[in-house]
């Protein structure tokens, strides 16, 4: 593992654990995180951690039911591109494991740009705070999510609006 401290790029098919090693957050040139099939994942470590970290795609986790994002200040700060496909379950984005939802703020994520979400019809809302989200110039997101976050805020419409494309 020592020599692989500097990967800048991790594709990773088909891990068959419950939850995804920790260890993740001690490669801190990571760049690009791309996880696809990972059908018995039901958790993520806090991957705010990896600091490099501009990509981010989740693809075919059918167990994972909160990624967790804290939307704190410090993490995330360069990621450019987070993506969602095919995520089944997914409830939540941004909760923390207690019951109060997480509220992004102006400092969360400043160099995001693109957020795409698609067939993840658990999912219950965008996360709070996201019209806040300076850079992000791209949302992709299913028409069934967008009116669930609509109906939970209805200022996000007009905030979004302009930069949304449904699916």
């Amino acid at each position: 593992m020592q020599n692989m401290k500097n990967l800048e790029t991790i594709v990773l098919f088909s891990y068959q654990g419950i939850r995804f090693p920790n260890c993740i957050c001690d490669f801190k040139r990571l760049e690009q995180l791309f996880l696809s099939d990972c059908d018995w994942l039901e958790e993520l470590p806090l991957l705010e951690r990896l600091l490099n970290l501009r990509v981010l795609i989740l693809e075919e986790l059918h167990a994972v039911r909160e990624l967790g994002i804290r939307g704190s200040i410090g993490g995330f700060m360069i990621l450019e591109r987070l993506e969602m496909w095919n995520m089944p379950v997914l409830e939540s984005i941004s909760s923390s494991s207690s019951s109060s939802n997480v509220v992004w703020m102006e400092g969360t994520m400043t160099k995001l740009q693109l957020l795409h979400i698609q067939y993840c019809s658990a999912l219950k809302r965008l996360p709070i705070g996201i019209e806040k989200l300076s850079n992000l110039k791209d949302i992709e997101i299913d028409t069934s999510v967008w009116e669930r976050s609509i109906q939970a805020d209805h200022n996000i419409k007009i905030c979004l609006e302009e930069k949304l494309k449904l699916l």
